[in-house]
């Protein structure tokens, strides 16, 4: 599997939420949304989704700060797997054993760090190699290893 842990403890994933106004998530009906960000509602559903796709790992998703207080998070029937978390990025980056994001800038912090990373949109790190890309919920499970 490509995201397990070094040392055999329970695989650690951090998804790094994007500011989902600016990126594009919404509105969800324009354009802009249906090209580059095809299979997911907004960031906390690409965090939600990995977690369903990785029952076996603790999720911790980091909200983008323009999108904390918006009530998003308060899903209650996100899996049990994944917790919200309110940590300094770099932190969370450096706690985890792989990275997930939808966008955000964030992704080359992680690469800069040495995690393995999965882009969930299309973005200036798309297509380039240095990522695993999921575009879609069903693309999950192979990027996640």
């Amino acid at each position: 599997r490509l995201f397990i842990s070094p040392d055999g403890r329970t695989a650690r994933i951090a998804v790094l939420g994007s500011d989902d106004v600016t990126t594009g998530f919404y509105p969800p009906s324009h354009e802009d949304r249906r090209r580059t960000r095809p299979g997911y509602r907004s960031s906390f559903a690409v965090a939600s989704a990995v977690a369903k796709a990785r029952p076996d790992a603790i999720v911790a998703f980091k909200p983008h700060p323009s999108m904390e207080g918006t009530g998003e998070t308060d899903d209650v029937d996100a899996p049990a797997n994944l917790v919200v978390v309110a940590h300094d990025f770099r932190s969370l980056i450096s706690w985890s054993d792989a990275c997930v994001t939808a966008g955000s800038t964030t992704g080359f912090v992680a690469l800069a760090l040495g995690r393995p990373l999965v882009v969930t949109a299309r973005e200036v790190l798309t297509g380039k190699g240095v990522a695993h890309e999921a575009l879609t919920e069903p693309a999950l499970p192979e990027a996640l290893g």
